[in-house]
């Protein structure tokens, strides 16, 4: 199975705006998609789980697929990453540079994590959307862009 990055565009919520608007970037949200089971960290769910596919199924968006690793790689780093809470702080205070609690994670964060597993560096922080897209562009990996509902 596939281990992919999605990063959508667009917002559906005051924080997506501001996340948008403080980073001049297009991606306001990131999922990560493990042996076709897709995991986000929102500020609707209040920690890292299961996405909503339903909910996304509409969003544009960019998918990254990851190169291959072992599955217990991913199990562990689906271990560590489970219910960790949103950084509520940590996106508001990444608007203005600073860094957030490193116990809780946003969305960009889970997605940063899930590159390093392959290791695939995203050096910014706060790290953001388009961060995340040059380092995988960097990497040699093309996303497939679309509705998250057609292309995974």
């Amino acid at each position: 199975m596939k281990n992919q990055i999605a990063l959508f565009t667009g917002t559906r919520s005051l924080t997506g705006l501001a996340i948008q608007l403080a980073t001049n970037c297009e991606y306001v949200h990131a999922a990560v998609g493990i042996n076709g089971r897709w995991y986000e960290a929102s500020e609707s769910r209040k920690h890292f789980g299961p996405l909503d596919r339903m909910r996304y199924a509409n969003r544009r968006c960019a998918v990254y697929t990851l190169p291959p690793r072992s599955g217990s790689d991913w199990d562990s780093w689906l271990q560590a990453m489970h219910r960790r809470e949103y950084d509520w702080e940590g996106v508001f205070l990444w608007m203005f540079k600073h860094q957030g609690n490193p116990e809780k994670f946003y969305c960009h964060e889970a997605a940063k994590s899930a590159a390093a597993v392959c290791d695939i560096t995203v050096p910014e922080h706060p790290v953001s959307g388009c961060h995340i897209a040059n380092a995988l562009d960097c990497a040699g990996i093309r996303p497939r862009v679309g509705k998250f509902g057609i292309i995974v």
